[in-house]
């Protein structure tokens, strides 16, 4: 019995784990996210510009990396 329960928990979190990742494939169409880097004020002022004329709701965010830069932690989302 132990045994059926372990599978089935084990089971559960492996469906579980496809499920929860509905993660789209990423197009981008504007060309200023093309010609500069994330961390330059040019990008980042397109991304506030864009930010700003979404439905805020409608937004999900996905993880993808963790560094650190001089003593910061940063995550890229």
């Amino acid at each position: 019995m132990k045994k059926y329960f372990t599978f089935s928990i084990l089971a559960l979190c492996l469906l579980s784990s496809f499920v929860s990742c509905d993660r789209p494939d990423c197009k981008n169409n504007n060309p200023i996210f093309d010609k500069y880097l994330t961390n330059e004020n040019e990008y980042k002022a397109e991304l506030a510009k864009q930010l700003s004329r979404t439905n805020k709701s409608e937004l999900t965010f996905w993880m993808d990396s963790y560094k650190e830069e001089n003593n910061a932690k940063q995550m890229e989302v």
